[in-house]
Parts: structure tokens; sequence; C-alpha cells
């Protein structure tokens, strides 16, 4: 999804739970779907009449807009809800194409980018020493170097590292090139 047109959505407790897009958010924040609110700048939770109504000045930078024949409306990019309407992903197994998403298509024991081809996925415990195939055991790394890691345990990458399991950062999956300035607060390992 493009960060112009992808929200952030956080539960009641302020945590993240989920992205969804912007028709999506549009839809449940202008239906007054109970206790879905937009998150303005200053950190106020607001209503949609209280959210278009914001000047220019009150507003993201870089914030995006939809446009109707005559107006144009700013996008909410971080939604706070109190309802059950956005459910947390299933504890799903990342396919390789989630990994090579997440890891820019990066291995994590050479640390070259790599063709999606050359790519496989990695048990950073191997199966072979109880290793388990969830997504914090998983990793991505290139063909060449999954093989000569073979079943050895703990394997560090090139750079004396910890190999780097892939994490459904904070339960949904997001790709790291995808965040926008307004959410890195509240998203663990986006505090830059």
């Amino acid at each position: 999804m493009n960060k112009e047109r992808t929200v952030l959505v956080l539960n009641r407790s302020w945590m993240p739970i989920g992205i969804t897009d912007t028709r999506n958010a549009i839809k449940r924040i202008c239906r007054n779907t109970k206790g879905v609110r937009s998150i303005a700048p200053s950190g106020a939770p607001l209503s949609w009449d209280d959210w278009i109504s914001l000047g220019e000045d009150e507003l993201y930078e870089d914030q995006p807009y939809i446009y109707s024949a005559r107006d144009r409306f700013p996008i909410p990019t971080i939604l706070l809800t109190e309802s059950k309407m956005f459910k947390k992903s299933s504890n799903k197994i990342p396919t390789l194409r989630d990994l090579c998403d997440y890891f820019d298509n990066k291995c994590q024991i050479c640390g070259k980018g790599h063709r999606y081809k050359e790519l496989t996925i990695d048990h950073i415990i191997p199966t072979s020493k109880g290793g388990v195939n969830r997504s914090e055991n998983l990793t991505l790394a290139c063909k060449k170097c999954n093989n000569s890691k073979s079943d050895i345990y703990p394997f560090f990458s090139e750079d004396g590292s910890q190999l780097q399991p892939f994490t459904y950062d904070t339960h949904f999956r997001i790709n790291k090139n995808n965040v926008r300035k307004e959410w890195k607060p509240f998203i663990i390992g986006h505090n830059e």
C-alpha cells in the first residue's frame, strides 16, 4: 500500500492494531462508526466534521488529500478506535514476498540485495534443532547463505550480529519504507 493512501489504526490504548486504506477509513469515520476518531497533529481525537474543519497550518506535514468536484478534504492518517471494526491479523506465517518486502530483498546473513528468485525463507533456529515455523523464527536469506548456514545455531551475520526475525510490527505487517512521519511515535522500532 502507498503511504499516501494508508491510515494507521490505533486501539483505545493508543497502540497500533492495523493499517487500512483511505476509502475504508473515511467510510468508517464519516458514518460516525462508534468510537472512531481521527488524530490531529496536536494529539486530539477528532470527529470527521472537526477533522475537515482544521486549517492547513493545523494538519500534518505532507498531508494527503482527497478531491471532490468542488472541494478537497484532508485524509486522516491516524485513526483511534474503540470499536472492534479492525481486527488483528491472525498468527499467519509470512510468505517469501512478506519477507522480501520487510527486508527490502536483502539477505540477513550477507547483507546484500538479491532478486526475489535468489532468496529463501530461513529458520533462525533450525527446525532440526526444535525451531518452529512462526514469524519470530523466520528471516530472509539468499540461497547461497542459507545453504552454507545449514542447521548451525546460533548463526551470526557477516557483521557479527544475531539474525533478525521477521516481525509483524505490533501484530500487523508494515513495510518499513511506508511509515509516515506522524506514525513513528506509535510504532516500535521507528522512533528515530
